[in-house]
Order: C-alpha cells, then structure tokens, then sequence
C-alpha cells in the first residue's frame, strides 16, 4: 500500500478556509431568495435540495478550520 505523507497543516488550512467560504456563500445565496426564487427557479430549487448538506459541510469544514488553527498554533509555540 502507497501512504501519500500528510499535507502540510498550513496547506490545509488554506483549503479548509476556501471550502467555508464556498459553503457560506451558497448559505446566503440561499438565504438571500424569495420563496417565489426557492420554488420557482433552478437555482433555488437545487440549493433547496442540498441546503441539508451544506449547513453539515458548512459545520464540519468550519470545525477543521478550528482543529487546524490550534494543531498549527500549538506547533508552532512548541516548536518557537
């Protein structure tokens, strides 16, 4: 089996931030909508069907944002 090395903690931080950022923005696209623009257009009707899946991925790449910070603080300050 091939183990590919773990990314580097900063690396993946910067990943973590883009995707909140992603799921923030649909989040509030979705937000941002009449009823009428929910129901009625592509758009809302496809953020209707995942709104589920975003606040989770939203909750779940928010709390990597968080472990990040303080795995990259706490090494950091040991390391110093």
């Amino acid at each position: 089996m091939n183990a590919q090395p773990e990314r580097d903690p900063a690396k993946q931080l910067v990943t973590a931030k883009m995707l909140v950022a992603m799921f923030e923005a649909q989040l509030t696209e979705y937000a941002d909508m009449s009823d009428h623009d929910r129901e009625n257009t592509e758009r809302g009707q496809d953020l209707t069907q995942r709104l589920p899946g975003l606040h989770q991925g939203h909750t779940h790449w928010t709390q990597r944002v968080k472990d990040l910070e303080h795995h990259i603080t706490h090494t950091t300050s040991d390391t110093a």
